[in-house]
């Protein structure tokens, strides 16, 4: 959580080393949003692979992105078929935002996001939204119907994948610089997090 990815790789060797170490191989697949369940098959043979170490890496991954770390550079296109760069937020406050309309959490925080939107955006502050779901049914009419006018990307799994995000609604708040603020910030954090990137009151 505190980034340091070097100790989580030093504990990847030890444990792989020790005798409680437990290799066997398996296969994974879905779990990309609420209506793509991920689905673990474990045979019985030997590999080189395991879950206990898989688990490891994810938050090895995770390290990768934690606040101070500077967010990796995409490119991506919107779903009215704009090009996104994240290079060229530099300058604003940035909330990458994954998210799918069945995540009941992230359902629950919207009012706030839009109203945070809403208040700042004019003061530097944007969103990016990056929807999760295989099959986005309807989505133009859930955006409108939420007053969501920020720019989605959709059909788009590498940005996910790249990050380790699985099946999961997460965000990154990003300075003016691409780095990462924090993360998973919400209602009053999450303003009070935007306010102080903002140097605003």
């Amino acid at each position: 959580k505190i980034g340091d990815e070097e100790a989580i790789r030093e504990m990847i060797a030890e444990f792989k080393a020790s005798p409680y170490y437990d290799p066997e191989n398996y296969s994974y697949s879905g779990g990309w949003g609420p209506d793509d369940p991920l689905a673990v098959r474990r045979p019985g043979s030997k590999g080189d692979d395991s879950v206990s170490v898989s688990t490891m890496e994810m938050y090895r991954n995770r390290a990768r992105f934690a606040p101070g770390r500077y967010f990796p550079d995409f490119k991506a296109v919107d779903m009215n078929g704009r090009e996104i760069k994240l290079q060229d937020y530099r300058g604003k406050v940035v909330l990458l935002d994954f998210w799918a309309a069945g995540w009941e959490p992230w359902k629950r925080a919207l009012p706030q996001l839009v109203s945070t939107y809403s208040r700042y955006a004019s003061q530097g502050f944007d969103i990016i939204g990056v929807n999760m779901e295989r099959n986005p049914q309807g989505l133009s009419e859930f955006l409108k119907a939420n007053g969501i006018t920020w720019s989605q990307i959709v059909n788009d799994t590498k940005i996910a994948k790249d990050l380790g995000i699985f099946g999961e609604a997460t965000s990154f708040l990003l300075d003016k610089n691409g780095q990462i603020v924090s993360r998973d910030l919400s209602g009053a954090d999450l303003v009070e997090a935007v306010k102080k990137t903002l140097s605003v009151q």
